[in-house]
């Protein structure tokens, strides 16, 4: 009866065993579901992402190690763009790492001779059937220190530019930054938003003339 009952509990301990293991693996795998990453440095490649230019070129080019995408802009300005539809009812947070090197001397953003920046990372959305008809956050790291926490963007009302950053304090330092995009576009655009359309990057220094430089880490959608 003992052999019986030890053999009974041996096989309740596996099983639990089991089932907590099942759990974990589990967890893992909701928790991997939960990022989704958007860059392809460590490739040493562009991958998905496009260059589209505005005004000349800004050179991007991934480090030796892949960790990170270095840009820099003379005079000009070109953007890379990821086109990707993204559920952001599930990963709603935009993570990214960036630092700023070089910044062009534009410091009144709020004009279009001057709305240049070191880094800076759009987030749209589309809002309407034509491919044209979107919306744009555009998260900067500004180089001068304006007391607004957003604006239009100086060409187009169907953008607005949010200042992660101020200033060229922490240049050099690299930085880990986290917005949740359906809040921005509820409040800045009063836009209930499920989906977006792509993300792209841009260093530039056309309008205001001179050199921009950032590198950019990481870039993910996350639940937190």
């Amino acid at each position: 009866m003992g052999q019986k009952n030890s053999g009974k509990a041996a096989r309740g301990r596996l099983l639990t065993a089991l089932m907590a293991a099942t759990m974990v693996a589990m967890a893992a795998g909701v928790s991997a579901e939960q990022r989704i990453d958007l860059d392809s440095w460590q490739t040493k490649k562009l991958g998905d992402w496009n260059e589209k230019s505005f005004d000349g070129e800004t050179d991007y080019q991934a480090s030796n190690s892949g960790e990170y995408l270095s840009a820099r802009a003379e005079n000009g300005a070109s953007a890379l763009f990821l086109k990707r539809e993204i559920d952001v009812t599930k990963t709603p947070v935009l993570n990214w790492r960036w630092r700023a090197k070089e910044f062009n001397g534009a410091k009144n953003h709020l004009v279009k001779e001057e709305d240049d920046f070191p880094a800076r990372i759009y987030v749209v959305v589309k809002n309407g059937f034509l491919p044209w008809d979107t919306l744009a956050i555009n998260y900067v790291w500004a180089g001068g220190d304006i007391d607004k926490t957003s604006w239009p963007n100086p060409f187009t009302e169907k953008a607005i530019m949010v200042p992660v950053v101020k200033g060229e304090q922490g240049r050099g330092e690299w930085r880990q930054e986290k917005v949740n995009v359906v809040e921005d576009f509820k409040r800045l655009f009063n836009k209930d938003i499920s989906r977006i359309a792509g993300v792209a990057i841009m260093t530039d220094a056309d309008n205001h003339g001179g050199v921009s430089a950032a590198d950019y880490g990481g870039i993910w959608f996350s639940d937190l």
